[in-house]
Parts: C-alpha cells; structure tokens; sequence
C-alpha cells in the first residue's frame, strides 16, 4: 500500500461510535438526502488484509444504485486502521448486530 506523502505513523485514530452507544455530540456528520434521510450504501463484500506491523487494509466493496446490484457494478472503499482500532471497530459491529437480531427475534 502507498503511503508516500504522508505520515500515517503519526496521526492517532479516533475512537468510533455505534448507532447503540449514548449519543455522541462528537459523532460523524453522515451525509443526508435533499429530505433528510440518511444515505446508506448496501455493502457487497469486504476484504481485510495487514500491511506493515500495526495496520490493517479494511476494503469494502457497495452498491450506489439498485441499478448497480442488478448490471455486477460495485464501487469501493479501502481503509487503513492500526490493528487496536480494527479491534474497536469489530466490535463494534458485533454488539449493534447482535442488539439488531435480539430486536427482530422479540417481534417474531
């Protein structure tokens, strides 16, 4: 991975946010629709990949458009996080999945 021109060693990740912590007034602006609405992008697939000692390649691969999904386009983002903040980041995700499945299983 190219990281020529800046010095990635030095900059400090931040701390994340998941959609169940307390609310955060520190928290990510996400971008919104002419309503509103928050814009979200399906994700399709991922890969995770470590580069150097202390980081990790996070890509994930999403659709923009029904249009996408449906003609095999996919767009994609690729990530560096040192290895702590990938550790913070999964678990985050796990514990929001895991409030979303006990959620749907009360309404079954």
């Amino acid at each position: 991975m190219n990281t020529s021109g800046s010095n990635w060693s030095s900059k400090q990740p931040k701390s994340g946010t998941a959609a169940s912590d307390t609310v955060n007034p520190m928290a990510i602006k996400l971008q919104r629709d002419g309503r509103g609405n928050v814009i979200v992008r399906p994700v399709t697939d991922y890969e995770v990949r470590p580069v150097g000692d202390m980081s990790l390649m996070v890509a994930i691969e999403y659709v923009e458009s029904p249009e996408q999904f449906e003609n095999g386009e996919r767009k994609t983002l690729q990530t560096l996080m040192y290895a702590d903040q990938a550790l913070e980041f999964a678990e985050s995700i796990k514990r929001s999945a895991l409030i979303q499945q006990a959620s749907k299983s009360r309404k079954v």
